[in-house]
């Protein structure tokens, strides 16, 4: 198991207790591109732009539901890669 799996494992199991720096590094490491607004960071998928979410910029823990969202966009990206080749 890849190191970027095992974080994947971690946040789909416990999706507490995660910043937003933390779920940046996970979106950005499965290939989803960062873009910056004033107040929150968006992530979409090269691959499908409809794959994508925005998340408040925060110093502290991000409520759980975003954790849980990427989840779900990084399993759907990596369906998408798999059916592409």
């Amino acid at each position: 198991m890849t190191q970027r799996q095992k974080v994947l494992e971690r946040a789909r199991n416990s999706p507490r207790g995660w910043t937003a720096a933390e779920l940046a590094g996970l979106l950005t490491t499965f290939g989803f591109e960062q873009k910056s607004g004033k107040k929150h960071e968006h992530f979409e998928s090269p691959r499908d732009r409809s794959l994508f979410m925005t998340v408040t910029r925060s110093s502290g823990e991000i409520p759980s539901a975003y954790v849980r969202q990427a989840v779900s966009l990084i399993d759907a990206h990596c369906a998408l890669s798999l059916s592409e080749e």
